[in-house]
């Protein structure tokens, strides 16, 4: 009974040390970036060597930076994060929120989602849910694996408060209070971006219609849906460009909730001075195709830029996520 009472004991305070996390708060100095405060936690699960990837909140004179570290290879294409609390509050974080570390080891964080083409929001909303929550599970996916992870809460808001003071209500705060204006301004680019085509479109065609039928023309040209960024992504589902080709190609639907999100979050970046004209799908060898963002610039060339998205092209014409 004697020689079992230490073996028991030695795996009894293992288990109470896995499950004793806290996050903890510390002041730092730096040569190059001078005082900073960190607030960080390691979580468990995952795959080995990625076993404890630690969550990080980096204070820099008021500059926030949350990432995390030791999560897995972050080089590879469609990184992801699926964030949920409390196995109930579920958030998302897609390519275009996800900035690589230059040794492809960390992911920052530059905001999130409550479904893929919902409203972001910011780094603040996510903090608040890390204060009040008790459990937060975190899925990170890419084209090369996918690993899921835990952290427990333990001494996050008590870490946040030493660190951030009231600044996650206030931010919170600003952010509704900006809700209506925000939704203002993106309606005011659309109407000036339409405005703009519909002129451009005026300019370039004035030698070929005659005046009296310009209304006519305008009336025309928004029935075939290409005045706006929702009905090019409809005019897309329909008849998806394939090398610039128009095709009868089908996508599937899980495959075309995400490219919708991509294509609206691009489009809705793009300057406003900038035509949106359609997207297209571009070989890239070996049967992958690279979604593209095509418009005309200020000095009236046409570009594409490439959306961080792939998918492939099935023999029966169905395009799916690769």
């Amino acid at each position: 009974m004697n020689k079992k009472f230490p073996l028991f004991t030695f795996f009894f305070l293992i288990v109470v040390g896995l499950n004793a996390q806290t996050w903890t708060y510390s002041s730092r100095t730096s040569d190059f970036d001078g005082d900073y405060k960190i607030v960080s936690a390691y979580g468990y699960g995952g795959e080995f060597p990625y076993e404890s990837p630690r969550f990080i909140v980096r204070d820099m004179n008021g500059r926030i930076n949350l990432y995390i570290s030791n999560l897995g290879y972050t080089g590879c294409d469609g990184n992801e994060l699926i964030i949920v609390f409390d196995s109930k509050r579920r958030y998302y974080v897609s390519t275009n929120l996800l900035i690589e570390s230059t040794d492809n080891d960390a992911l920052f964080i530059a905001g999130m989602r409550k479904s893929w083409d919902s409203e972001v929001l910011t780094e603040y909303h996510l903090l608040d849910e890390i204060r009040k929550s008790t459990k937060m599970s975190i899925r990170f996916s890419s084209d090369c694996k996918t690993n899921d992870f835990f952290y427990r809460l333990d001494g996050s808001s008590s870490a946040l408060s030493r660190m951030l003071g009231n600044t996650i209500d206030y931010e919170l705060k600003y952010f509704d209070e900006q809700k209506e204006q925000r939704e203002l301004d993106r309606l005011k680019r659309e109407e000036e971006q339409r405005l703009k085509i519909i002129e451009r479109r005026k300019q370039d065609s004035l030698n070929q219609i005659r005046i009296d039928s310009i209304k006519a023309w305008e009336r025309s040209l928004l029935s075939q849906h290409t005045l706006v960024k929702d009905s090019m992504i409809e005019l897309f589902s329909r008849t998806p460009v394939v090398n610039g080709e128009l095709t009868d190609y089908s996508i599937e639907s899980k495959t075309f909730r995400k490219m919708k999100y991509v294509f609206t979050s691009n489009a809705e970046k793009l300057d406003p001075e900038f035509e949106l004209i359609g997207f297209n799908l571009k070989p890239s060898g070996k049967g992958v195709y690279m979604l593209m963002m095509l418009y005309i610039d200020t000095e009236g060339n046409k570009q594409s830029k490439y959306l961080y998205q792939s998918v492939r092209i099935s023999e029966a014409g169905i395009i799916f996520e690769k």
